[in-house]
């Protein structure tokens, strides 16, 4: 559905290379985790995905079409892009929702283009916040709005950076069921995230970057000590819990 060939990319033009040789696919209905160290160029590479910026060399194709070819708005309704700290307008959460429309409709939004973002937070678990501003929701309230936007697009490949990092759990555990079930409806979803048994717990395959192209890729059966080692220069255990993977990491 989507890729990305040999991708170079930089900042400026003489600045160092952040994502060099950067290859990865994206596959109908599949679960992706992009995992590496901090500062390593997770972020950009969501970013290069969704279009907003744009490789020094290399391409990347959605369903064969370079991504450079695609109009802004083909791109806004084939991809959703939620950033780590996704800026919201301070609007009542029905309207909020409702812009994830904006790529699909010319003026003013359809009956129909409602139905859909009633439907996305309803299936979100916000129904009930529909006539409240987002300035007075909390955090993870506002991150579920984000999600219900973005779904409201009906993308066919959902990019999420850190979709959980602020989340208390039970909205982390809300926010695992909407990607399970984004994925369930054929969508593409690409997750940025820090936590190992987050991607363990969620994802068809584990990506590593590191020096700016993906060092391992693995399903969670696949993992192993030593990949976790090499990637993250420290020893983890990797453990079974109720038939589950898990990591952790060596006392000190």
């Amino acid at each position: 559905m989507m890729e990305i060939k040999q991708v170079s990319f930089s900042y400026f033009k003489k600045g160092p290379i952040v994502l060099n040789d950067f290859s990865l696919t994206l596959k109908e209905g599949e679960i992706v985790a992009l995992l590496g160290t901090n500062g390593i160029g997770k972020s950009t590479a969501m970013r290069l995905l969704s279009g907003l910026l744009k490789p020094q060399s290399g391409e990347i194709l959605f369903e064969g079409k370079p991504l450079s070819k695609m109009s802004d708005g083909e791109k806004a309704r084939k991809i959703a892009y939620l950033p780590q700290r996704s800026e919201l307008p301070d609007l009542p959460v029905e309207e909020a929702v409702l812009l994830g429309r904006l790529p699909h409709y010319y003026l003013y939004p359809s009956i129909e283009d409602r139905r859909i973002a009633t439907e996305a937070m309803e299936e979100v678990g916000i129904a009930h916040l529909a006539g409240r501003y987002v300035s007075t929701l909390s955090g993870g309230e506002q991150e579920l709005v984000s999600i219900a936007r973005a779904l409201a697009d009906q993308p066919s490949v959902l990019l999420m950076d850190e979709p959980t990092a602020s989340l208390d759990p039970a909205h982390r555990q809300s926010v695992h069921r909407l990607i399970k079930k984004a994925s369930d409806k054929g969508m593409a979803v690409l997750l940025s995230l820090h936590d190992i048994d987050e991607a363990l717990r969620l994802a068809d395959r584990l990506l590593f970057l590191e020096d700016g192209r993906i060092a391992y890729s693995a399903t969670p059966e696949e993992l192993s000590e030593e990949m976790l080692k090499n990637i993250y220069g420290v020893n983890m255990k990797i453990i079974e819990i109720d038939g589950h993977k898990a990591v952790i990491e060596e006392r000190i």
